[in-house]
């Protein structure tokens, strides 16, 4: 799928989206271009500043034909380059800040990652950076090596800078965590399960487990905001 046939369907399917998106209650969407062939959404492309930046734009154009009176807006968020060889420019606050400044576009904010932070360096500084464009987040940890999607408190990253920042600079969006790779199914993109073809009742998690995991991450979510005073029920 190249460029043109892509916009074309964003054109088609976008209003529609929208509608779906605001009946759900959602305000924020990350789109992503995994494996889409010809489509940079977040700067899958080896190259650096004003060209970097002209190259991840074709597709944020289209996406103001909509949704730009609508309570909805797109956000962009920063990687690790140690899982992408570099083919990213946008590592920091500061890299995405200097984005959405060059792209002018007023629906497309930012959201900040902290797993990618928590492979990149200070999350404070970055999140400070954001400043108001941060609209959105993703909470979660890992070993400060790779983007692993754990649970808080299972890797390197450090909640009290996280806190710190969103509060330092106003914060008013949601604490949305991230952690799908907690439990992981025999086909994860992160490691394989050794094999034992003679039985397989214990190959995979349970939704029960699952469940007590979703309710694991609230615990801790509210732990994080009521030690900083700001949950609300």
């Amino acid at each position: 799928m190249g460029k043109k046939n892509w916009s074309k369907w964003l054109l088609i399917a976008g209003p529609f989206v929208v509608i779906l998106l605001l009946g759900l209650g959602i305000y924020a969407i990350l789109p992503n271009s995994s494996g889409v062939e010809g489509l940079e959404l977040d700067c899958y492309v080896d190259k650096a500043g004003q060209e970097g930046m002209d190259s991840s734009l074709f597709y944020r154009n289209d996406l103001t034909v909509f949704g730009g009176d609508a309570d909805v807006i797109w956000v962009s968020e920063e990687e690790g380059g140690e899982e992408y060889g570099g083919y990213f420019y946008m590592y920091t606050g500061r890299d995405i800040v200097d984005f959405l400044e060059y792209a002018n576009i007023p629906m497309l904010q930012a959201v900040w990652d902290t797993g990618h932070g928590t492979t990149e360096g200070s999350q404070y500084d970055n999140i400070v950076a954001l400043g108001k464009h941060l609209q959105a987040t993703h909470i979660h940890d890992n070993n400060g090596q790779a983007d692993e999607h754990f649970i808080p408190y299972t890797g390197a990253l450090n909640l009290d800078s996280v806190m710190n920042a969103l509060l330092d600079i106003n914060y008013q969006g949601y604490f949305t965590f991230e952690a799908i790779d907690t439990l992981r199914r025999i086909h994860n993109r992160h490691v394989k399960r050794q094999p034992f073809e003679r039985d397989t009742r214990l190959l995979e998690p349970t939704l029960e487990m699952q469940i007590d995991l979703e309710r694991l991450l609230y615990t801790i979510g509210k732990h994080c905001l009521s030690a900083y005073g700001v949950f609300e029920e």
